[in-house]
This record gives structure tokens, C-alpha cells and sequence, in this order.
């Protein structure tokens, strides 16, 4: 589960602010969410963000993609941090005021490489469990990587069974190239249910076609496979139209029911499933258990759904994005897109009149836009965090808000959005993760 709006803070998702192209990890926080005006919270850090770089020492890039706020207002983010030739698993803590907490691993921050000699290792989706500990699921250059980290920073070596690693990597898949872990969710029993995508390579008469299918695992407390899920510990979705067409999970949350609620897409339409305790799709969500959809023809291409939140009254909404194509001048543009379902898996056509709501870039004329995260605020409000891009400008972090029915809130900043850029100073990419 990707942590989006925690008390104004923007970052992975809606907290989180991934300033890519300025190459630094960064964090910004709002203030006056309420009035006409949003600005920057001049308490955090000194202009209401701050930005890091170089925790694995490369000079190069740093980026977050998940954040959560542990029980004394501390803030974690989780991505990774460029090596030398090289990316490292990194975790970041700072404190409530944005500075960092040189009380984690004596520094503020901690990283890990993964296995011997893997190019490419990062953290997806970070969560604190029960004790206080810090669960990161990502990449560890070849397989789905689990890691548990002690609050003082220190690797957990109770965690993955008696090498003393402090780290599990994806043992049970059979017949995958590689599997890669998305985002997580600690279940009230202490497991660790993990989705993602597995990647497969099927034999052709003169090639292998490589396509992916949705994956989701279950480890108990102690970082070891759960064979009661699914008997194996792991499940495979394929795409029902077609196999080759691909399928991956990109959120997963809990319900009220201890249900697994997953949001991804699969081959251009956004994809929503329910799993019951066992690993078994529940046939009470949408008759089959899941849930492929791609309205139209206003949202005529393919569709994305990126994070997941079940809201009181039992409905899922779906923050994402959509291709639009504009048959006039054969121009393609995406669109943030907030869709909601109800509980049964139907859209609920009392949104917005019609499942869903769009909003079209902000930074420029033309362009695109995305919806990385989302939450709903105390009043029920829904917020969603991501980035907008203009056609010759760059693309600026954005938090948009809505009413409860899908209606764009214009009493949030004028307009019902609001954007910012260049954090890191160079004049790059900045994102709302």
C-alpha cells in the first residue's frame, strides 16, 4: 500500500515528491490546504521541501517512491540511491521538521545492495509493522527483494530465516524470467502480502516471447513463503484476453473484510482484483473475481490504474491515468484519471455521472498528466498527488482535489490544483510519487 496524503506532507504518492530530473530525492510539505491559497510549509526544511542526494555515494541520482510517517512523526521514504555503476536500496528518515534523523543508522539514512553484483536495486513501497520495524519491498536486481530494517536503522537478521541477512528474495515462482515487487501491505497477522508483476519467457518455433503476468506473494512474519496462500505462497493472474497481452498489480490494500483489493492493468485496461484470505479470487467482486475495464469513447486508449484506497462506505477508487487520442491531428495525450467502483466491482455511475473523472494537463498547453497516489482528507475529499507536463515545458509535481462526487474542488488553491517545480534547483522533472 502506497502511503499518499499524511498530514499535508506531499510524497510517494502523495507525499512524496520525486524530483527526477533534478536527480535528488525530495520531500514537500503543504500548508493552508483549507483556504483558497495552498502554499509551501515554511516549517519544512526551510522553503516547505527538501531535497537529498548521493546516500550511496555516485554523485548521481537519488529518487523516492514511497513514504510513511512511524508513530513519533518521523518521516521514512524509500527508492533508490546511484553507486558507482550501480543503484543501492535506500531508506530515509527525517524528522517531523525535515531535517534528517542522524539517530537512523547514525546518518539519516541506510543502504543496501542487494545481492553480489546486481546493477539495479531499489526499494518500491515501504511500511512500519507492529514492533516498529521497517518492511521495504523492490528489486534487487533479479527477483523480487524483501528487506526489514530494526528503528535504529540496522538490518533485521530474525528476518528471512538463519543467514542473518535482513533481507528475502523471491524463491517459489516457477517458470519466471524475473519478478518485480510493486507495492506491500502488512495484514493485521504480521504477513507481508507483496504484488507485482512476474515476467515469463514462452518458447516460439525461432524466438521466446517474454510477457508478464500479475503476481502477488505472501511471506509470513519471519520473511519465510506462506504455503497457505494459494498452497504455494504465490499467485499468477494472466491476462484473459490474451496471455501475451500482460497483466501487473501496482497497489494493493486491505478491505474492511481482510479482503485483498489489488489495482494495475493489464494490456491497456485498468484491472482491479479481490482475493480472499486463501489466495482465491472472490467471486462475490464482479461474478469472476476481478475486473478488466476501458471506458470510452471519451477515454479511447489505454488506461493505468496506479494506486488504490477503499473509502467508508465500501467503494474503490483508482487513481491512474488514461491515453487519450485525438483522431483530429493523430496527437496522444494521458490524462490524470480518478475512477470509482462500487464494493460489488460495477463503476459507480454516481461519480462524477460517470464512474470516473479526467482532468487534462496543467503545466502548459497540451501535454500529459498522471495520477501517482491518492487519499481522502478528513471532510472525505479525495487528493491525488502525481505530475503534469506541457508541451515544451517541463513536468511539475501536482496535487489535485476533488469533492466526494468527482467534482473538481476550486477552493483548493483557485483552481482545484496545484503545481511546483525545480526544487533541486535544475530546472528537470519533478514528481508527485
Amino acid at each position: 500500500m502506497k502511503d499518499a496524503i499524511l498530514g499535508g506532507l506531499i510524497t510517494g504518492a502523495i507525499a512524496m515528491a520525486i524530483l527526477a530530473g533534478c536527480s535528488d530525492l525530495g520531500l514537500k510539505r503543504k500548508s493552508n490546504v483549507t483556504s483558497n491559497t495552498v502554499d509551501l510549509d515554511p516549517t519544512f526544511g526551510q522553503l516547505g521541501y527538501i531535497v537529498h542526494n548521493n546516500a550511496a555515494g555516485g554523485n548521481s541520482r537519488d529518487r523516492g517512491d514511497a513514504v510513511v510517517v512511524d508513530l513519533s512523526g518521523r518521516i521514512l521514504a524509500t527508492g533508490f540511491s546511484a553507486g558507482s555503476g550501480h543503484t543501492e536500496m535506500t531508506i530515509w528518515r527525517f524528522n517531523a521538521d525535515g531535517a534528517l534523523d542522524t539517530t537512523f543508522n547514525g546518518k539519516g539514512f541506510v543502504t543496501h545492495s542487494g545481492r553480489v553484483d546486481m546493477y539495479y536495486v531499489y526499494g518500491a513501497d515501504i511500511a512500519i509493522d507492529s514492533s516498529s520495524r521497517i518492511v521495504v519491498a523492490g528489486f534487487d536486481g533479479a527477483q523480487l527483494a524483501l528487506w526489514r530494517f530494526q528503528p535504529d536503522g540496522s538490518l533485521d537478521t530474525t528476518f528471512g530465516g538463519a543467514d542473518g541477512k535482513g533481507y528475502v528474495t523471491d524463491s517459489i515462482t516457477t517458470q519466471s524470467a524475473y519478478t518485480d515487487a510493486t507495492s506491500l501491505v502488512i495484514d493485521p497477522w504480521g504477513r507481508i502480502v507483496v504484488t507485482g508483476y512476474i515476467n515469463r519467457s514462452f518458447p516460439q518455433d525461432d524466438f521466446s516471447l517474454v510477457a508478464s503476468s500479475m503476481g502477488v506473494w505472501r511471506f509470513n512474519d519471519d520473511g519465510t513463503p506462506d504455503t497457505s496462500f494459494n498452497g504455494s505462497g504465490y499467485v499468477a493472474f494472466d491476462n484473459p484476453k490474451h496471455i501475451y497481452l500482460g497483466a501487473r498489480g501496482n497497489d494493493v490494500v486491505l478491505d474492511a473484510h481482510g479482503r485483498l483489493v489489488i489495482v494495475g492493468d493489464c494490456g491497456g485496461d485498468i484491472c482491479i482484483w479481490r482475493y480472499l484470505e486463501d489466495g482465491s479470487l472472490d467471486s462475490t467482486f464482479n461474478g469472476v473475481g476481478y475486473l478488466m475495464h476501458n471506458p470510452g469513447p471519451e477515454i479511447n486508449g489505454r488506461k493505468t490504474g496506479n494506486a488504490v484506497i477503499i473509502d467508508a462506505s465500501g467503494n474503490i477508487l483508482v487513481a491512474g491515468n488514461n491515453e487519450y487520442y485525438r483522431y483530429q491531428d493523430a496527437t496522444t495525450f494521458e490524462d490524470m484519471t480518478v475512477w470509482r467502483f462500487t464494493a460489488e466491482g460495477t463503476p459507480d455511475s454516481t461519480f462524477n455521472h460517470k464512474g470516473y473523472v479526467t482532468h487534462r494537463p496543467i503545466a502548459g498547453a497540451g501535454g500529459n498528466a498522471w495520477g501517482q497516489d491518492l487519499a481522502l482528507d478528513i471532510s472525505g475529499r479525495i487528493v491525488v498527488a502525481g505530475a503534469s507536463e506541457g508541451i515544451g515545458a517541463g513536468v511539475d509535481m501536482a496535487v489535485w482535489r476533488f469533492s466526494a462526487d468527482g467534482v473538481l474542488d476550486t477552493s483548493f488553491n483557485g483552481a482545484g490544483y496545484f503545481t511546483h517545480d525545480n526544487a533541486a534547483g535544475g530546472q528537470g522533472s519533478d514528481s508527485g510519487e
